[in-house]
């Protein structure tokens, strides 16, 4: 049976190999490099301890009726060499001078790590126990290499660095503040030294081990309960050598939806009803809603099942949003999401009505009859200047505004019929009076046809004192007398 023996370096650039009939018994290694077996007849290949593990097994097996008992697996001594010139040499003069069956030994020894990549052996300081030549080993049984004359490696590796929540798992607000709502299959991710053992610890808990890439990128999938984690890497050499600690890496699970945002309102200069607090307008663009929610919370705003939209709210809190509504009666809810991206309930509803239709013109309003002094009670002609009750009909509810040659005189509410009556006062002379309607959403009728009232001066208006004076002549028989006796008034247009 021949075997392919092939060094490949840490990062896997360099590669050299040999066609040996035999694994020899003993490899000049490249410090850091590894050693692969590939089977030439299957093509089969595997790391050179497993490959050392399975030539044990059945030598175990072919000598279990030994009656001196079972051969120890094979020892393979590693040759630490300082560059891959002498490991290139010594691989030229490897031939056929190969036994069969490599060298046995009684004595048999585990790989360093276990299936799951713990420790399961110490090292003594004299001999090198190295788990595969960086990576590969791991699990392999029956390899003892030890550090025949190159130099030990004591250097630890650098502490592993860049311990960060993978940023699909990552459901905060953003994608690298490690806060999620997950608690399963959680990917911690960092690097270390190509080919080191990583040891993941919160506190002083092992949460288990795993092996750095060619490129010194690991992973561990972890599942975590709700709260604060902080977690540190610590990664072991292929010579053992221990790292310091890494950084300290905290996270947030959180499960806890927020609560529900209140005191949604639209704002009062977009509320262009009868008071700024009966979210009534006439506007349908630019409407403010405000609200509060938690810190920094996302808040979507929904009218019905649709969304209007989203914000994030303050530190305070504190939110406002501008949205766009179509004419009609509006249910809007407000849904917040914290940082961690829980999702709370929707809140209480805040109804707004969009009434973007003016009243109807109003019809051409009257001068109430009691106040018509004319020669009818129909042709708006008044002696009156004060209390004249200018009355008529609109949308019921509606606010009337009476005005006077465009200057607005009065104003009142019509009742649940429609009707209204608003007294004005007027000084005498001609006057052109219109009517305008608002509803309750602040839309604006048309000015109604103008009606003409003509307030003439009343009796006692042009009532004046009458004065003269008198030469009193002394004849009787003129009649003229200097106190006459007698003086007074009457009214204009009396008469006897």
């Amino acid at each position: 049976m021949a075997i392919i023996l092939r060094i490949i370096s840490a990062d896997g650039r360099r590669v050299i190999e040999k066609t040996l009939p035999a694994l020899p018994a003993n490899i000049k290694l490249p410090v850091g490099a590894r050693v692969e077996v590939e089977d030439k007849d299957s093509g089969v290949v595997k790391s050179l301890p497993r490959y050392i593990n399975e030539m044990s097994d059945e030598a175990y097996e072919e000598k279990a009726d030994d009656t001196d008992g079972p051969v120890g697996p094979p020892e393979v001594t590693i040759e630490s060499v300082p560059d891959w010139g002498m490991a290139e040499a010594w691989l030229e003069t490897v031939g056929q001078d190969v036994e069969a069956e490599p060298a046995r030994s009684t004595r048999y020894y585990d790989s360093p790590y276990d299936d799951e990549g713990t420790s399961v052996m110490g090292f003594d300081g004299n001999t090198l126990l190295i788990g595969g030549l960086v990576g590969g080993a791991i699990g392999a049984g029956a390899l003892l290499l030890t550090d025949s004359d190159g130099p030990s490696d004591t250097v630890p590796p650098v502490a592993p660095s860049g311990l960060a929540l993978a940023a699909e798992d990552d459901t905060g607000a953003e994608d690298d503040d490690s806060i999620t709502t997950q608690t399963e299959d959680l990917t911690i991710t960092g690097t270390a030294e190509a080919g080191a053992r990583v040891e993941l610890f919160e506190g002083e808990e092992s949460l288990g081990t795993t092996t750095a890439d060619e490129t010194g990128n690991f992973s561990f999938d972890l599942d975590l309960d709700e709260g604060v984690h902080r977690f540190t890497a610590v990664a072991t050499d292929a010579a053992g050598n221990v790292s310091a600690p890494s950084a300290v890496f905290a996270m947030f699970v959180d499960l806890t939806p927020p609560a529900a945002a209140t005191n949604l309102d639209l704002a009062s200069a977009d509320d262009t009803g009868a008071s700024q607090t009966d979210n009534i307008t006439s506007r349908t663009t630019g409407l403010t809603i405000s609200g509060s929610a938690g810190a920094n919370a996302s808040v979507e705003l929904f009218d019905g099942e649709t969304s209007l939209g989203t914000v994030t709210a303050g530190a305070d809190g504190r939110f406002t949003l501008d949205v766009s509504l179509a004419p009609g009666v509006h249910q809007v809810t407000a849904v917040v999401t914290d940082v961690a991206g829980n999702e709370g309930e929707a809140s209480a509803p805040l109804t707004i009505t969009v009434d973007t239709t003016a009243p109807a013109v109003p019809p051409l309003p009257d001068l109430a009859a009691e106040d018509d002094t004319g020669s009818s009670n129909t042709d708006n002609i008044t002696l009156q200047t004060e209390d004249l009750t200018i009355q008529g009909t609109v949308e019921p509810g509606a606010f009337v505004q009476v005005f006077d040659n465009g200057t607005a005189v009065g104003n009142g509410v019509a009742g649940l019929n429609g009707a209204y009556s608003i007294d004005i006062d007027l000084d005498v002379g001609d006057h052109t009076i219109t009517v305008r309607a608002s509803d309750e959403a602040g839309n604006i009728s048309a000015f109604s046809q103008p009606l003409l009232i003509q307030v003439f001066p009343s009796a006692a208006s042009m009532m004046a004192p009458q004065s003269a004076t008198v030469v009193d002549t002394s004849f009787s028989a003129d009649l003229i007398d200097s106190d006459p006796g007698l003086d007074g008034a009457a009214a204009f247009g009396s008469f006897g």
